[in-house]
């Protein structure tokens, strides 16, 4: 099994290659996930880590390629597809940024070599499009190209691409979500790498120049494909996980090795079966006990050294310390994907957070897993979840958010805490201030139906905003809390929810007031689809008959039982709305305007409640 040559490449160096890189036809979609629990935000929160630090060289791991034996020119890419897609697309996102703020910088300055590496990177050819990477589905390399087109043109010119993601497949869908995250959420949003005084240059710089691949390249894709299978073994190889433990625990005697092994693969198994990639990683949950011990950040760099020095002398008992990971694990598995404690039940209110894609919110309820008072656990995850779902709603820069959770996890790990304690330390650390409220207010304001990522966002408010409603009356429209948030029919028969436009949106497909929050309404989705294009007053029996009260309300209040009206009104009334200045006879742009100020009134009182 010849292996050719095995060079560490950068990023310039490994696509700017003379040669295009190939994804084979067999190979699986590209499926990196675009949130800041996903693939891509752990990538972005990585690097941007590396980024900050002052390590010289980041290794990203290895790339598997082979000669295609159709092409000379063409090299298959056998592993390493989603990290080489997302690389490019980044470096997409990278050009159109430094283009629209004016980040450019004159010939002679020591980053004015950036943007034409950029170029080089993203396409062979210096004034068009000519593929770098060459995807295995046609369509895909048609987005690839309107993507290097929209890298070039100003905001909101070539922006079609970004809005049809219902009419592409799965792979088209994503690189195109891809870029949306990475430009919209992470660098317009400034929660990646501060535009000022040229480090967003230094930092595409540095992963251009100091982030690597170990580039494998083989004779023929059957000798590859053997590599990486061989690569990918699960039986021997020693995870970074295993690394880690070993070097923490590398004090602890033969003795108590052992037991300490056994309950750090109980804690390492538990993660591998979380859903979400940033909680699978043993660092993920390390790094939150650490910042809670000493409220400050920890890198994963200095996690061996936090974590070693509590075994050195015998200041603390590696077996307990080693079964408390265990028992965390089970913790962070159980607040993720159910949203659950196993002393205190359910947490409804800590599903809109999770619902959101948010992963800031762990640490804190890692903190929070020991409080003994069940009132008083109660009070600080809603405090938790009100604060992490307003981060993501509003725009709140990463590095705001998370210059915060040290310092308030440290305040509440207290197992004894108390509600004033409690209240302390949410409004020393946390408390959300009438500025953050306004700009919540305008970002929640400008979402659009249209883009996927503002969709996951619109079906979480109206989910969550119905759900406290339905909880006022005192009739809940389904079994279980998480079922409000349900986009699609489950296993079991389950009924999920559509997202009506309350005007229909046929005829209207690129007005953004039609596909604003304020028009937009859940619904059952056989209501939603016999009565796409009627008017709002043709669909109010369909309104009136579903079981969410929020639902019902944009109808005739007095058709609601007494009893419930008074229960809505009067909720309505706490959240400082006392009229309802709307009518689906005559629903237009003013209505949508005041429906929209229901919601936001609403979301404000859920947020700054508890």
């Amino acid at each position: 099994m010849p292996l050719q040559q095995a060079p560490v490449r950068n990023v310039f160096e490994y696509l700017t290659q003379d040669r295009v890189i190939r994804i084979p036809l067999w190979q699986r979609e590209y499926s990196w996930k675009a949130t800041e629990a996903g693939q891509v935000g752990v990538l972005m929160s990585d690097l941007k880590e590396f980024i900050e630090s002052g390590d010289s060289e980041y290794l990203i791991g290895s790339v598997i390629l082979c000669q295609d034996e159709e092409k000379s020119h063409h090299r298959l890419l056998i592993d390493g597809q989603q990290r080489s897609m997302t690389l490019l697309i980044l470096l997409m996102a990278a050009r159109k940024f430094i283009k629209n703020e004016g980040l450019d910088v004159p010939d002679g300055h020591p980053l004015f070599d950036v943007v034409p590496e950029i170029k080089a990177c993203i396409s062979a050819a210096k004034d068009e499009y000519k593929e770098r990477i060459y995807m295995n589905q046609q369509n895909a390399n048609k987005i690839l190209e309107e993507l290097y087109l929209w890298s070039t043109a100003s905001d909101t010119v070539n922006e079609s691409v970004l809005y049809n993601a219902d009419r592409q497949n799965p792979t088209e869908q994503n690189l195109v979500n891809v870029a949306k995250y990475i430009y919209q959420e992470q660098f317009k949003k400034n929660k990646w790498i501060s535009k000022e005084n040229d480090q967003f240059l230094l930092a595409i710089n540095k992963v251009l120049h100091s982030v690597r691949f170990v580039e494998m390249n083989l004779s023929n894709q059957s000798e590859a494909i053997a590599v990486y299978d061989h690569i990918n073994d699960r039986g021997l190889p020693l995870s970074s996980a295993d690394l880690i433990k070993n070097r923490i625990f590398q004090n602890v005697s033969d003795s108590d090795f052992p037991e300490v092994s056994l309950n750090w693969n109980e804690m390492t198994k538990t993660l591998s079966g979380c859903d979400i990639a940033t909680i699978k990683d043993p660092k993920f949950l390390l790094r939150s006990i650490a910042a809670a011990e000493t409220g400050q950040k920890i890198t994963y760099k200095a996690l061996t050294q936090h974590f070693g020095d509590k075994f050195k002398k015998d200041k603390d008992d590696p077996i307990e310390f080693a079964f408390d990971l265990s028992v965390c694990a089970t913790f962070l598995r159980d607040y993720s994907e159910t949203s659950s404690h196993e002393l205190h039940g359910a947490l409804p209110e800590l599903y809109f957070p999770n619902s959101l894609g948010s992963v800031q919110q762990y640490p804190l309820l890692i903190a929070a897993r020991n409080i003994k008072d069940k009132k008083v656990f109660k009070r600080v995850i809603k405090q938790i979840a009100n604060r992490t779902a307003f981060y993501t709603l509003s725009a709140e820069r990463t590095q705001e958010f998370e210059s915060l959770v040290p310092k308030w996890a440290k305040a509440i790990q207290d197992p004894n805490l108390t509600i004033a304690k409690a209240d302390e330390a949410y409004i020393e650390n946390a408390n959300i201030s009438d500025e953050g409220l306004n700009r919540l207010r305008s970002v929640i304001s400008e979402l659009n139906y249209e883009s996927s990522s503002d969709r996951a966002k619109i079906r979480a408010i109206l989910a969550r905003l119905s759900w406290i409603l339905d909880e006022k009356v005192g009739k809940h429209a389904t079994s279980s809390f998480y079922q409000y948030y349900l986009a699609k029919k489950e296993k079991d028969g389950t009924k999920a929810w559509d997202i009506d436009h309350v005007l229909p949106s046929k005829g209207n497909a690129n007005d953004p007031v039609i596909h604003g929050l304020g028009n937009l309404i859940l619904l059952y989705p056989t209501d939603n689809r016999s009565a796409q294009a009627a008017k709002p007053i043709n669909k109010e029996a369909h309104y009136q008959q579903n079981p969410l009260y929020l639902t019902k309300s944009l109808t005739d209040m007095d058709k609601l039982v007494p009893k419930d009206k008074e229960k809505v009104v009067e909720f309505f009334k706490s959240a400082g709305v006392k009229e309802l200045k709307w009518n689906l006879e005559t629903w237009n742009e003013e209505s949508i305007k005041h429906r929209f100020e229901l919601y936001f009134a609403l979301l404000k009182n859920d947020l700054t409640t508890f």
